[in-house]
């Protein structure tokens, strides 16, 4: 079984210390790109596979965003690789909504996919 689908697995048995344990050890030596490329992406390949047959719950697409933003923080201060930027997503909740969940999942699947968040907030 490859680091793919042991964090898969992980986030699947809603795991998300194990997951992040995955992460970690899939993160040693790997550039940013790599991990983009290597690890996230094909993680949300699987996601989006799964999706379409069988929808992921909410604590299943909390661990992933949470994945997402641990890779994020992780390389932010060693990382030196750019990531072509595929354009520029406005980030907002709609007025009266104040459950944020959903934009940050979305924000964090977009930044690690190339995209420029802009993230507005709440209200």
């Amino acid at each position: 079984m490859n680091s793919v689908d042991r964090i898969y697995n992980a986030v699947i048995e809603g795991n998300m210390k194990k997951a992040f344990q995955l992460l970690r050890m899939a993160e040693s030596g790997s550039s940013f790109q790599g991990m983009i490329t290597n690890i996230m992406t094909p993680l949300f390949d699987r996601v989006g596979d799964v999706d379409q047959t069988e929808a992921l719950n909410l604590a299943q697409g909390y661990i992933i965003s949470k994945l997402v933003k641990r890779l994020l923080s992780d390389f932010s201060d060693r990382n030196t690789d750019t990531v072509d930027q595929a354009g520029v997503a406005v980030m907002c909740n709609a007025e009266d909504d104040c459950h944020p969940l959903g934009r940050e999942i979305t924000s964090s699947i977009l930044t690690a996919r190339g995209w420029r968040v802009e993230d507005l907030g709440i209200d």
